[in-house]
This record gives C-alpha cells, structure tokens and sequence, in this order.
C-alpha cells in the first residue's frame, strides 16, 4: 500500500493496520527482538527502581492502553482486521504477557505489582488472574472498569465476568479499581462504588 511502516535503527518496530477507513499502528508482539527490549527495559527499571522508597507500587503495562489487549473493537472491528492482516501477533501477545508478568515480579521483587487483567476476555480474564496468584508475592489485579453498570459484569455459564475474578481474589491478591470514565457525578460514584 506504499505505507511507511515505523522503525528504529532500520528495523520494523510496529504493524499497520488497515480498516474501517481508518489505520492503526500497534508494536510488534510477535518479534522476539521487541519483546526483548521491552523485557531489558523492565530489568532497567527494577535496578533502578525497586529500591526506591517513593515508588509503592507499579503496573504491568502490555497492551493498549496498558491493558491486556493488543487492539480495541470501540470503533472498529480490528480484532478481526488484526487476526487477517498480523496472524502471529494474537499468539505471542499471549505468551508475551506471561513473560512480562515473571519479569516484572523479577525486577520489582520489593514492591506491589498488578496487571490490568479485565479487557483480555472471558478465558483470559481468567487465565491471567490464575497465573497472577501463582507469582511470590503474587501479582495484583487492576480493574478499569468501575462503573454503574456493565453488561459483562457478572459471567455464566463458561463466559468470566468482567468483575468474576476480582471477586475470586480479592481475600489473596491485592486489588486495584479504577473507572474507566474518570470520577462523575456524586451519583455514578455512589453506584460504581456499589457495583
């Protein structure tokens, strides 16, 4: 399409997405260099960091919008355009964020970790938060989702819940709320907080 991909040092550093009239650029998970990096990034951090008396805690950041989720279908379908146009990414994206959860409770041994577990889906929901208690001190869950209400609040049947596992866990991990809309009224926090 004669797009310009991005790099760094002559090396492709992201792939484009292409749909909905629209193109959406996201790293490349699926490259073991850039996992890599990442990971050389998070030791760095720790060395420098962990120690540190003004930082209490930290959040494992993979995905977009630092949750554990390569894309968002919000305006468009690209999970679909995703699997079509960069196949491997879904794959390593998962393998990814194991590895990024034991390096970040490596390098940060002395300090509360989470992991914004909640977008990655009914079976990765749970799949993350499983492996976060496996972790010692285990790794904490982050949850942007406080809100009145969401249709995924509650699972059934196979389907996990939005809420499901920080119910499930919060008398062992430590557990981390945030809403995704900034505060509100005294009203929408009043409900949120119920929720």
């Amino acid at each position: 399409s004669g797009e310009t991909i991005p790099t760094v040092g002559g090396r492709r550093v992201g792939h484009v997405l292409e749909g909905c009239d629209s193109k959406a650029v996201l790293p490349r998970y699926d490259s073991l260099i850039w996992q890599q990096a990442y990971l050389k990034m998070i030791r760095a951090f720790g060395a420098r960091y962990n120690k540190n008396p003004q930082v209490t805690s930290t959040v494992i950041n993979t995905g977009l919008d630092g949750e554990t989720q390569p894309v968002k279908d919000l305006t468009c379908t690209w999970n679909t355009f995703l699997d079509k146009q960069a196949s491997k990414v879904r794959y390593n994206f998962g393998k990814f964020i194991d590895e990024a959860m034991a390096v970040h409770r490596e390098a940060f041994p002395d300090k509360v970790i989470y992991i914004n577990h909640a977008p990655a889906g009914s079976g990765g929901r749970k799949a993350i938060a499983d492996k976060a208690a496996t972790f010692n001190p285990p790794i904490g869950l982050k949850h942007a989702g406080m809100w009145v209400d969401l249709d995924s609040h509650q699972g059934y049947g196979d389907f996990v819940g939005s809420w499901d596992m920080v119910r499930a866990y919060s008398m062992t991990l430590p557990i981390w709320l945030e809403s995704p809309f900034g505060l509100g009224g005294k009203e929408q926090r009043y409900w949120s907080l119920i929720a």
